[in-house]
């Protein structure tokens, strides 16, 4: 009787190593700017002389930016 070899498995699986680097990069990297956003707003509303409601509006427009940049991408 002949031998039969078995078929090689197709090595063609996809690796998520690098995406998973990207995007735990780019979390990290928005996160980081995000507390250092929420920590510089006493700050920037000194610096500049604003009210509270000014100051508060720096923090709500990073989390506006944020939103209006990635919303593309969802679709």
């Amino acid at each position: 009787m002949a031998t039969q070899s078995k078929p090689q498995a197709a090595s063609s699986a996809p690796s998520y190593t690098v995406p998973f680097i990207i995007v735990t990069a780019l979390f990290g990297i928005f996160g980081f700017l995000t507390n250092l956003n929420s920590n510089l707003r006493p700050q920037t509303g000194g610096h500049f002389n604003l009210n509270h409601m000014w100051s508060n509006f720096v923090t709500t427009s990073w989390f506006w930016l944020t939103w209006s940049s990635r919303c593309p991408a969802a679709g």
